[in-house]
């Protein structure tokens, strides 16, 4: 038998009773507000983070993603597809893309020095236009 020893009175995390003092318990709950004005800004925060309307479109149609489930149930798909397309349309879309070269590269060469005459090196290679 294993050091650890199950006994029949524990009880599973997700069983346990809520502790609302506990410092570690995240709870949820509805808070009053303007549900626009809420989708809007998580539409503006997500899509600043890189993700596109058609991410959040999908997203909003997933249960798992609580807030935005529930904007979707509140205003109804058209309005919630024109707050997200006006928020997609207003801040855009942070992408970027990586790309590692397969082929052979040329290493770079960068000469770098000290020197007491404050015209040489680059500056004194410069010229009047």
């Amino acid at each position: 038998m294993s050091d650890h020893q199950h006994h029949p009175n524990d009880v599973r995390p997700w069983e346990r009773p809520v502790q609302p003092e506990h410092p570690m318990v995240v709870e949820g709950g509805l808070a009053d507000g303007d549900t626009r004005l809420m989708a809007t800004c998580l539409f503006e925060e997500f899509l600043r983070t890189g993700h596109s309307a058609t991410d959040l479109r999908a997203m909003s149609v997933n249960p798992s993603y609580q807030a935005l489930y529930a904007i979707r149930a509140t205003l109804g798909d058209l309005q919630t597809d024109d707050l997200l397309a006006e928020a997609a349309a207003r801040v855009g879309v942070h992408r970027f893309r990586t790309h590692e070269s397969s082929g052979t590269s040329m290493p770079a060469v960068l000469t770098v020095g000290a020197t007491d005459d404050h015209r040489a090196g680059c500056v004194a290679d410069r010229k009047e236009i």
